[in-house]
């Protein structure tokens, strides 16, 4: 058991240990993916131009 907390730990500092440079660089992917889906979704029909304007998320 306390190897798996352990572990957890370990996982949890990569993120704390980011740059700001790398955190920017997250953040931009993200919100790449997030338009890549968006662009996604709305090809599907899943959701309308309409929405897509009125809430940005």
């Amino acid at each position: 058991d306390d190897g798996h907390v352990i572990d957890l730990v370990k996982d949890q500092l990569p993120e704390l240990q980011l740059s700001e440079e790398d955190r920017q660089k997250n953040l931009e992917l993200l919100e790449e993916a997030k338009k890549v889906s968006d662009r996604f979704l709305q090809r599907r029909g899943r959701r309308s131009t309409c929405s897509l304007t009125e809430s940005p998320t």
